[in-house]
This record gives C-alpha cells, sequence and structure tokens, in this order.
C-alpha cells in the first residue's frame, strides 16, 4: 500500500533524516501531504502539495479525472497501464495556471526495475523513442565475472563480482546484493540485480533445461537459413497469431532464427499480410515443412 512504501520512503527522507518535520501527512481520500521551507535563494518560500493515488489498474484513470498537477512520480512505473501514463501526461502543466506564472519544468519522472522486451516502457524507451522523453539506466549493483573473479553464485553456478561503477551503495548494507543473488535463479537476478531487459519464468516450463544466455544469441549469422535444408514453420494460430522459423542442421542442432509476433490479429490477416508474404519473398526456393498448434485454432468461444 502507499503506506507502507511511498509514503514511509517520503517520511524518512524529508523528517526522519532531517530531523525535521518537513513533510505533513493527512490520511483523507485521497491522501495529502504538504511541504513548506525556506528556498536556499533565501528570498522565497517553497510550499509543495504532494497527492497520493493507487494506480495499478486500467480502469482506476477516472481517478485522474479534473486534477491540476504540476508534475507527477509514477513510482514503480513497470506496474502501471500505460493508459494511466498518458492520462497523466494531460493532467501536468496545469497549476499554477499561466496567468499565475505557470508551471516551472512540467514533467512526469517514472522509477522502475528492467521489464521485459513486450512491456509498454519498453517500447518507449528502445523502439518508439518518442520526443522530449529520455531515459537514464542505473549501473547494476554487480556484473558477471569469472569463477576466480566472482564472491557469490546464483542457483545456476553464475558468478558475480560488485560493479565498480554502481551507485547508492552507501545507502545499502555491504552485503545487500549478495545475499539477493545467493539462492536466486539467473533470470532474477538478471533483471533485479543487473537491472538488464528480461522476464522471470512463470508456471512450468515446458523445457525445464533451457537456459535463455546459453540458447540464444542476438547475432544471427547471415549464413542462414541454410540453403537445400528444409525449413521448420511452427505456427500459433491464437488471439496473436504467431510463427517460429526454424531449420535442423546436419549435425542435428536446431536454430530458430526468425519469427513473425502480432497483436489481436485474424487468422485471415496473418495468412495474407505476414505469413504468405515472407515465404514467397525472404525464403522463396525454400522447401518448408509446416506446423500448427492444434489448440490455437479455438481463438475464443464466441470466436
Amino acid at each position: 500500500t502507499l503506506k507502507s512504501t511511498v509514503i514511509k520512503s517520503m517520511i524518512q527522507w524529508f523528517n526522519e533524516k532531517t530531523g525535521k518535520k518537513l513533510l505533513n501527512v493527512v490520511y483523507d481520500v485521497p491522501i495529502r501531504a504538504n511541504m513548506r521551507f525556506p528556498h536556499p535563494d533565501g528570498e522565497s518560500i517553497v510550499d509543495i502539495e504532494y497527492i497520493f493515488i493507487a494506480l495499478d489498474r486500467e480502469e482506476e484513470v477516472n481517478k485522474l479525472q479534473s486534477l491540476e498537477l504540476t508534475s507527477c512520480w509514477m513510482n514503480e512505473a513497470a506496474e502501471i497501464p500505460r493508459g494511466i501514463h498518458q492520462m497523466l501526461k494531460s493532467r501536468i502543466n496545469r497549476y499554477p495556471a499561466k496567468d499565475d506564472g505557470g508551471a516551472h519544468k512540467p514533467q512526469i519522472i517514472c522509477d522502475y526495475n528492467a521489464v521485459d522486451t513486450e512491456h509498454w516502457l519498453y517500447k518507449i524507451a528502445e523502439v518508439e523513442k518518442p520526443q522530449k522523453h529520455a531515459f537514464h539506466v542505473q549501473p547494476p549493483a554487480m556484473i558477471m565475472c569469472t569463477k576466480n573473479d566472482g564472491i557469490v553464485e546464483d542457483t545456476e553456478g553464475n558468478s558475480y563480482k560488485v560493479n565498480p561503477d554502481a551507485d547508492n551503495f552507501d545507502h545499502l548494507d555491504e552485503d545487500y546484493y549478495i545475499d539477493q543473488i545467493a539462492g536466486a535463479d539467473a533470470d532474477w537476478v538478471s533483471v533485479f540485480v543487473m537491472n538488464n531487459y528480461g522476464s522471470l519464468r512463470k508456471g512450468k516450463p515446458v523445457y525445464k533445461a533451457y537456459n535463455d544466455r546459453l540458447h540464444s544469441s542476438d547475432d544471427i549469422s547471415a549464413d542462414w537459413p541454410l540453403k537445400g535444408v528444409p525449413m521448420l514453420v511452427g505456427i500459433d494460430l491464437g488471439l496473436d497469431p504467431a510463427a517460429a522459423f526454424a531449420q535442423m542442421t546436419p549435425t542435428g542442432q536446431l536454430i530458430v532464427f526468425d519469427e513473425i509476433v502480432t497483436e489481436d490479429c485474424s487468422i485471415e490477416e496473418f495468412i495474407e499480410d505476414h505469413l504468405r508474404p515472407k515465404l514467397y519473398s525472404e525464403y522463396r526456393g525454400f522447401q518448408f515443412e509446416i506446423f500448427i498448434d492444434p489448440a490455437g485454432t479455438a481463438r475464443s468461444p464466441n470466436d
């Protein structure tokens, strides 16, 4: 809850660590707080009002209607829907009014742990890259290294050492990150300690031995696909039709080198606009073996 997370942290920052009660919190609906203190210039007063609102569901966007804000801080933004972020953009830069001097440097500040590549924050930062957006990546606390240099290992035997470029260590126990890595799997460490994009395993994996760092690569050789080798096309025709393109090498290694990913696309659109053009343009002249997931044909009970 807000009381045990954001508000608790702010009370520590502004009241407990300063020895002054700078932040006065009123537990109403919504929760509000006020902070008033002399400006460092010695000539004016800083007067700030904070409004704390939980916004982790898309339908809560109505809580933002009629708000007139100067700026906004989205704490743990990865847990907040993109629709909320978009609505907040329309609510900042509204106080004070332009006739009263207007807002000074209105902005939305987001903090979050690394997200997966399907998340809206990844799309904004790495794909869309809209104007007037800036992203600052905090250096990872620990980095992977050889066993001889490592001071702790994850459950898969990967070794880690302290990153000399990391910050924020002054505010944490010296074993804070070491204790987190010990007993954690590599996927978790990659996201929450090394600050890499990625996803955490949920549920029961189909192939328990699969290791993303071992079995995948961003560098696909220009030799792929291999001429004279049949191409294997695996297709899922669910609500978001998709296809994976692979070949079995003469040595028995399965290489997946291409894919088609869609969102809420009909089967007809998927075949005519995505699959057929790729098969007959990019991969013309290859022999295909096509495999379709039978469960994927049942898009929904109402379709």
